[in-house]
């Protein structure tokens, strides 16, 4: 690679749209987050080399000016975050479809996208899951990859309705009968998409539901073994007691030593001290 090469690459603006909040907010917690532990992270690193840059460094958060849009149709790689559905990163993504340019989408797990993106490929991630992170940072530096390859192709909606559009006009029979086709694939592929997002919707929220009834059934028998522990009970007896107590979710295992408490589920643990 070149010198020339290398400055140019260096050069490279990846912008970066999607909701930012006012500081202090949890929207503003999980744009920054985002944007340094994942976005920045990956594509800042000397094997993609990208200058990294959110919105609100052009503009107040809110605002779409004039630098905001020349980022948003000239960079040459753009990267949205649909994020609880905010309007003005639908508005500007819908931009960047026009300009036929890549473009990468990113969304908190959960978010239930419109039919009219859910069957484009999005990297979705769990901010608060460690291993989700790395699953993000591994796609998101995948689809970096296959952007710059030679014979990457974009693929968007506006891309996919002109190519339509130009089959649907041929005069040659074949090519009308493969855009009939393409329609009703575009379709069917929504439609599947939008059954998979809602049962992985269904799925994470199942487990937060279950984690949080975890942390309050730990919390209730360390209350109990606490209190058991003050009124002189034995380990024996305290284990005796909490075995036969109806929780809303049974541990796998409860084990008592001395003071220190530790209550198991499949995959996870917890622990405590009954003297603090």
């Amino acid at each position: 690679m070149t010198t020339d090469e290398k400055t140019t690459k260096k050069e490279a603006l990846c912008f970066v749209v999607g909701p930012i909040g006012k500081e202090g907010t949890p929207e503003r917690k999980h744009a920054d987050l985002l944007l340094n532990a994942i976005i920045k992270h990956v594509l800042e690193n000397n094997e993609f080399g990208y200058k990294v840059r959110r919105a609100d460094e052009d503009a107040d958060p809110g605002m779409i000016g004039d630098r905001v849009i020349a980022d948003i149709t000239r960079s040459p790689l753009v990267i949205a975050d649909l994020t609880d559905l905010n309007p003005n990163a639908f508005y500007e993504l819908g931009i960047r479809h026009a300009t036929e340019l890549p473009t990468i989408h990113i969304a908190r797990s959960g978010t239930p996208l419109p039919f009219d993106n859910v069957a484009h490929r999005t990297i979705f991630v769990d901010l608060t899951d460690w291993q989700s992170i790395e699953q993000a940072r591994s796609r998101l530096a995948d689809s970096a990859r296959a952007i710059a390859k030679p014979d990457y192709r974009v693929s968007n909606p506006i891309t996919q309705a002109n190519a339509s559009f130009k089959m649907r006009q041929s005069e040659d029979p074949r090519e009308r009968l493969l855009a009939e086709l393409q329609e009703r694939l575009v379709s069917i592929e929504s439609a599947l998409a939008q059954s998979s997002r809602r049962q992985s919707s269904k799925l994470w929220d199942d487990t937060k539901n279950r984690e949080k009834i975890r942390d309050r059934v730990s919390d209730e028998i360390i209350e109990i073994a606490s209190a058991e522990r003050k009124n002189g009970r034995s380990s024996d007896e305290i284990l005796a007691l909490l075995n036969t107590h109806i929780f809303e979710e049974t541990p796998t295992d409860i084990r008592l030593d001395g003071n220190n408490i530790s209550i198991s589920y499949p995959g996870v643990s917890y622990s405590s001290n009954l003297v603090d």
